[in-house]
């Protein structure tokens, strides 16, 4: 403990640290973009020698899966809560040092409907645009459902749910759009507003005003937070105290004899699957997979809690005989060739947009729909896309100065053409009450890794004897 203090010690999260991460991983962006799906192309045909060409070129694609068997000792933080005591001290203090955490800021609910407009339209299309809005717009103030008008003359992402945006803060939303909303009243239906996409018609359904939280109904959200904290402290020192008693080849089940912490064991899993009964079997199949037989991994850190994993048993791969896997090839070889096609189309595609074609009217000459996606950040679901982090780490790196990328993003779905609209810099008065957390956890993670770092630095610069009568 005294020498995990002393290399410790000297470990610092500045303010200014903490603001980096906190405006880089809050940051927003929103993207156009074009899909060339490969299942677009449904005409390939192969033949069954091109089938047993590519079986022999890509045999590694064609093993069976690794499995692994592991042991692994789950810190949960829940089985310490019970013991964690929050006063209402605690609560109050926190409750005085965090006042902006407990401000509801103003909210609304609306609708709308787009009459959309690129960015370079011509004043003609732009007149004739907002011509067709005053025209729903009497529809709509002639008492039209509004939700059926959207879903049948808007042209935004909103269209299939009757033009519904749910209900929104202020700075979510761009500015003109936004100061027309939180302007009206419930119920009111507004002229045409101008933004960067279009025409809009806006229909405010509910309107929250600005509150704040007294100390009685923050109270058991404050005692609940401040005790998680506590209670995943505490279980990352027991998982610390276990991990600082492993030696190299040790089994967990004994290191962890005496120490009330159950170890548990998994069947066989792989690494696409991971195991049953764990909260995050992917991650832990990826951290098992990393680890030679009886090899135990650091703390592994996952939305439940942390882990300790050491692998048992493995069955490794082989490469499967053709006949057994001909029908998988084939349709292997078929998807290449779609994406193949799909690629290249969409190499076409970003080239015409460099020379300086319209995206919705190149996008229209091959059947294909331009979409936008709300703001998203960067570990966050692309909206419309999904999961993808080549598409976000791409659409990051875009600005109006550079609205598109080099080459297509080829991700989960097809190869993606995107391009920039906007970004969305975070709530700079949001850091505040995040920042003492923040600081909390950068630290703990800076402290684990130079600690690594400083024992396997250590270790390798040592000659270690390991006297089985001694540790048996």
């Amino acid at each position: 403990d005294k020498l995990r203090t002393f290399v410790m010690d000297g470990i610092k999260v500045s303010d200014q640290e903490a603001l980096d991460w906190y405006l880089w991983e809050n940051a927003a962006v929103k993207i156009a973009y074009v899909a060339f799906a490969p299942d677009r192309y449904s005409d390939i045909e192969v033949t069954d020698e091109e089938v047993q060409e590519y079986f022999e070129a890509n045999q590694d694609r064609y093993k069976t899966e690794l499995k692994l068997k592991a042991q692994y000792i789950h810190f949960d933080p829940q089985r310490f809560a019970d013991g964690v005591t929050v006063d209402d001290e605690a609560v109050k203090t926190y409750f005085e040092t965090h006042p902006e955490e407990f401000k509801v800021p103003k909210t609304v609910k609306a609708r709308h409907i787009l009459f959309r407009l690129e960015k370079e339209s011509p004043p003609e299309v732009v007149e004739e645009k907002r011509k067709k809005a005053e025209e729903v717009l009497a529809l709509a103030r002639g008492g039209e459902d509004f939700a059926a008008l959207a879903k049948a003359h808007s042209e935004g992402p909103s269209r299939d749910r009757g033009g519904d945006l749910g209900t929104f803060r202020k700075e979510t939303m761009v500015k003109p759009f936004a100061d027309k909303a939180f302007s009206m009243k419930a119920g009111e239906v507004s002229d045409p507003v101008r933004t960067q996409f279009g025409w809009h018609i806006i229909k405010v359904e509910a309107v929250n005003e600005a509150s704040e939280k007294t100390l009685a109904e923050a109270t058991e959200s404050i005692r609940k937070k401040l005790t998680d904290e506590e209670a995943r402290s505490i279980a990352y020192e027991k998982a610390e105290s276990v991990y600082d008693a492993v030696y190299e080849g040790d089994d967990l089940m004994k290191v962890a004899e005496g120490r009330d912490v159950p170890v548990e064991a998994t069947g066989w899993f792989t690494v696409k699957s991971g195991p049953d009964g764990v909260s995050s079997p992917v991650q832990f199949a990826r951290a098992a997979a990393e680890l030679s037989d009886m090899q135990i991994t650091d703390i592994q850190d996952f939305s439940d809690g942390y882990y300790l994993i050491q692998v048992t048993e493995r069955a490794p791969e082989v490469v499967a005989p053709f006949a057994d896997v001909k029908a998988q090839v084939r349709e292997d070889l078929i998807k290449s060739r779609q994406s193949e096609k799909s690629l290249a189309d969409a190499q076409a595609f970003l080239a015409a947009l460099k020379d300086g074609a319209d995206m919705t009217e190149e996008g229209a000459k091959k059947d294909l729909a331009v979409e936008t996606t709300s703001f998203f950040k960067r570990r966050e679901e692309i909206p419309g896309i999904g999961q993808s982090p080549e598409i976000g780490a791409a659409a990051f790196e875009l600005s109006e100065r550079s609205p598109m990328p080099e080459a297509p993003i080829s991700a989960q779905g097809g190869n993606y053409v995107i391009r920039f609209v906007e970004r969305k810099a975070p709530d700079a008065d949001a850091f505040e009450p995040e920042k003492a957390a923040l600081k909390a956890r950068l630290l703990q993670q800076k402290q684990r890794r130079a600690f690594g770092e400083w024992l396997a630095q250590v270790k390798d610069e040592s000659d270690i004897t390991i006297v089985q009568d001694m540790v048996n």
